[in-house]
């Protein structure tokens, strides 16, 4: 063999050498062997993610009850009106209050010629400082105060006080300006407290399908107090709205809609994360 060959001729005993080393196989497995587990891991994660029977249930439609309210059954049409003094004067108070009426079936105008009632709403936010252990001062609590009142053609009317404050548990942060204290996790409350003693219980169960998510926390935590024990055919709504708050995460207002709904039910068997067990109410009390 010529000189200048002999190098090539050597490479090519390496090459096939190495194509036919029995390590290859080997390899191969310890390759297959680390993927199996992932594998068989997601396989056992997969049935807990297939979706309960009411993930995407009819829609309820609450307009008809509006005949149920003493106070409303000769208004049609109305005109609303909120005032926002204090501090931070700025909350979206009027968007859950549009909700709430048009939920309710009535129709929202302008023009008060056209209109069989009128709502005002007057809210006063005022930030409290506190001084914690350590000293230190913030504006973790924030009140309102106002008035609610309804009037309409047919002579009713009606005045009711509004109150409440909200301060965190747990402080994550140290507000040094009054307009930054709480208001946004405040406001939605007092309003919904304010509409159950105008109202009843109806105008709260349209606030757990608000776009606003503390309004819809604070739906699922005043309904069931006092005068606001929701009836059994706000069941649907109330499903419909645990449904979205599991899938959402949200465990206070799951749970506080679990314990409600057991309660009204009588199912104590069922759990927060198993909205399914109620479905023999939802179908008994489903709007149609």
């Amino acid at each position: 063999m010529p000189k200048h060959l002999f190098p090539f001729f050597l490479l090519s005993i390496l090459l096939w050498t190495s194509c036919s080393n029995p390590l290859s196989p080997n390899i191969a497995a310890t390759v297959q062997v680390s993927i199996s587990p992932t594998q068989t891991e997601e396989a056992k994660l997969l049935p807990m993610l297939s979706p309960t029977p009411f993930l995407t249930p009819t829609p309820v439609d609450l307009r008809s009850v509006y005949s149920e309210i003493s106070g409303l059954k000769n208004t049609r049409t109305i005109i609303f009106n909120v005032s926002q003094t204090g501090v931070n004067p700025s909350q979206p108070i009027s968007n859950t209050v549009e909700h709430i009426l048009t939920g309710l079936g009535l129709e929202v105008v302008q023009d008060p010629a056209l209109s069989d009632g009128s709502l005002t709403i007057s809210m006063n936010g005022t930030g409290v400082l506190y001084t914690y252990d350590n000293g230190i001062a913030c504006y973790t609590k924030a009140e309102y105060d106002g008035l609610l009142e309804f009037s309409s053609r047919s002579g009713t009317s009606s005045k009711i006080q509004l109150e409440g404050n909200y301060m965190p548990l747990i402080a994550t942060s140290c507000p040094k300006e009054p307009s930054d204290a709480p208001f946004e996790l405040t406001w939605p409350k007092v309003i919904l407290e304010g509409f159950c003693k105008l109202w009843g219980p109806w105008p709260v169960v349209i606030g757990l399908e608000d776009e606003n998510s503390v309004v819809r926390r604070a739906a699922s935590s005043v309904l069931g107090v006092g005068e606001c024990r929701p009836p059994e055919q706000a069941i649907p709504a109330m499903i419909q709205a645990l449904i979205r708050a599991n899938r959402e995460n949200d465990e206070i207002m799951a749970n506080n809609l679990a314990s409600l709904l057991r309660v009204i039910t009588d199912e104590y068997q069922c759990q927060t994360e198993d909205p399914s067990c109620f479905q023999a109410w939802w179908e008994k009390y489903q709007y149609k």
